[in-house]
């Protein structure tokens, strides 16, 4: 493929096993700066560039800007006894000091963390700092609801706003030492007073390496079991670096929208590191769009912000970009600038990608997790359109993907297998679970996804799902994927969403089949229809035992990954109560009407 050969992923002349890599050439190097280092860089060159605009507070933030705001705040940092290492938590919407703390933490060599908290709030806040050891906490005073859990955990703390509080013998929570409690345009204020000398702020500077850890991702998976990983200043600044320059290799300026960092820590992570990292590639400004109500018609303030700012991308999870197709206004607003965009935490059905694809001209899938980060995604240039929809892509550059059988053999092209990826972005480890780091990471540096794909003769790479979602079909203990069920499904042009879970069976050694689907808003579906579409599309053995209608998905943490746990056991007490005659089947023994979207009881 001619096509292919001039993109940046290298490929043997025949490829005939599932491993494929990155480019690693000399024209695609990887950065060798830290973080802050990387900021001083852009400030020098283009000091006037605007990097961030704060769409909540109409606040447009050049390098040369941040980089002042940065030197006075790490002073401040340094005054406080934060040393190379140490663990902030930042807590909360910071308004337009959000990227000046980020820096400020990341050139001081500290350790940037932002907290899942789950009810009840005390519990939860308690455990994460204990279990990254967050020595200072900086929040918002909007956030109130962590100062009052800061309470629950020890009555004899004492935090006032507008200064850090000293946090002593807090037995509970030993390694907490301060708080900072601050209102909007106040932070820099609490730490101007700092007598940090611009010659030990320029030492402390210098002591830091881009190999040095600088963030901790929190991650609760499809599992709602929260872990802590440990990455390396390079790792966040790699990822978004060589993910701009795919996608935007003529190097035009880029206008990049994202949902506010106190609902979103990755994306919006990204796209901080992107305005900084890619300053000699081309010019990247990050829009910040304002707090949204998480709710139905929830994008509305992000699809203003990316029309009064001109965006040209948006990189929004896939639960943001279905809100802004189902019920945002984008009629009579501006989004002729809106090019590209991207998604990514899930699997995504080929008419879902379509339906982006028609909002979004550029949109590509994405694939990684928060262990490697990005390492996969599609072409927007891509000549076969039907590859950008049901393919994630091929390996970023310096990213090597391979797909192994339970024996660890490298499958041939076309099977199915579980990826391992290798990459110099990879996590360093799961604070606190050093057994749980090595049983996914091997003495050569391969980490163990737990993710099936498969790979086409052109390097492409097809995910399929979760290993340990697979189905155990009934007769001959064949291995089922819940992919090749919900892209079956999601092709009715009823069906929304599709997710297929398997449940033990109590008559046979393998699973009963249970596809759950969501309708269309609107849309509406007879007892048959589902029936009749499922035995069309699929063989005998992949056909459903159950099909179940919902109103929605479980979803966990702030990224809302569907849960096939929770989904699980959903579906079982579904089958009980249709055992025992509560729970109506969809074409068997459903009254003659038709049925909109909710989950019939």
């Amino acid at each position: 493929m001619k096509w292919l050969d001039s993109q940046d992923v290298t490929l043997p002349t025949a490829l005939k096993e599932s491993y494929v890599s990155g480019n690693v050439r000399g024209n695609w190097p990887l950065l060798k700066y830290g973080l802050g280092e990387s900021l001083q860089r852009a400030a020098q060159k283009k000091p006037n560039h605007v990097a961030f605009i704060y769409a909540d507070c109409d606040t447009h933030v050049s390098y040369g800007q941040l980089s002042n705001r940065v030197s006075i705040l790490a002073k401040g940092l340094i005054e406080y006894g934060i040393v190379k290492g140490d663990v902030i938590m930042v807590s909360g919407n910071h308004g337009a000091d959000f990227a000046t703390l980020f820096y400020a933490i990341a050139s001081i060599g500290g350790i940037f963390v932002m907290p899942y908290i789950y009810e009840p709030k005390h519990h939860n806040l308690k455990k994460l700092i204990n279990k990254v050891n967050v020595k200072m906490l900086v929040m918002h005073e909007r956030d109130d609801s962590i100062v009052k859990a800061l309470k629950t955990i020890n009555q004899g703390v004492v935090v006032k706003n507008g200064c850090v509080n000293q946090i002593d013998n807090v037995h509970e929570i030993a390694s907490l030492k301060a708080v900072v409690v601050h209102k909007d345009n106040e932070l820099l204020d609490i730490f101007t007073k700092a007598q940090t000398s611009d010659k030990q702020l320029n030492i402390v500077q210098s002591m830091v390496s881009s190999e040095d850890p600088g963030i901790i991702f929190m991650s609760t998976g499809t599992t709602g079991e929260p872990k802590a990983m440990l990455h390396r200043q390079n790792s966040l600044a790699n990822t978004p670096y060589f993910w701009q320059l795919r996608r935007n290799q003529q190097r035009k300026p880029v206008v990049l929208a994202v949902e506010n960092p106190f609902q979103d820590d990755v994306l919006c992570l990204f796209a901080l590191t992107s305005a900084v990292v890619n300053f000699e590639h081309s010019d990247v400004t990050c829009v910040i769009t304002p707090v949204n109500s998480q709710s139905p018609g929830a994008s509305d303030v992000i699809v203003e912000a990316m029309e009064k700012y001109g965006a040209t991308h948006a990189d929004l999870w896939p639960y943001m970009w279905q809100d802004m197709i189902r019920y945002a206004t984008t009629d009579g607003r501006d989004l002729s600038k809106l090019k590209g965009g991207m998604s990514g935490a899930q699997i995504l059905g080929v008419e879902t990608v379509d339906a982006f694809t028609t909002l979004v001209p550029e949109f590509v899938n994405q694939y990684g997790t928060t262990e490697t980060l990005t390492i996969t995604s599609n072409f927007i240039d891509d000549p076969v359109y039907k590859r950008r929809l049901e393919s994630v892509g091929t390996p970023l550059p310096h990213v090597e993907i391979k797909l192994t059988d339970d024996q660890h053999n490298v499958v041939p092209i076309g099977e199915a297998g579980e990826v391992y990826v290798r990459t110099p972005n990879m996590f360093i480890e799961y604070i606190g679970e050093s057994e749980k780091t090595r049983s996914v990471k091997d003495e050569y540096g391969w980490y163990r996804t737990g993710d099936v794909a498969q790979i086409d003769q052109n390097g492409f790479i097809y995910f399929i799902g979760r290993k340990e979602d697979n189905i155990r079909f009934k007769k001959m203990s064949d291995i089922i994927y819940p992919g090749v069920l919900e892209a079956a499904a999601r092709k009715y042009n009823k069906v929304a969403e599709a997710q297929c879970v398997g449940i033990q069976s109590d008559n046979c050694f393998g699973d009963d089949i249970c596809l759950c689907i969501i309708l269309k808003p609107g849309e509406s579906m007879t007892k048959d229809e589902m029936w009749a579409h499922c035995r069309s599309e699929l063989i005998e053995r992949d056909q459903p035992d159950y099909i179940f209608m919902m109103d929605t998905f479980p979803r966990v943490g702030a990224r809302q990954k569907i849960s096939k746990v929770k989904l699980r056991e959903i579906c079982q007490q579904l089958i009980v109560k249709q055992n025992h005659g509560d729970q109506k089947q969809i074409g068997e023994q459903w009254p003659e009407e038709t049925y909109n979207g909710n989950m019939k009881t």
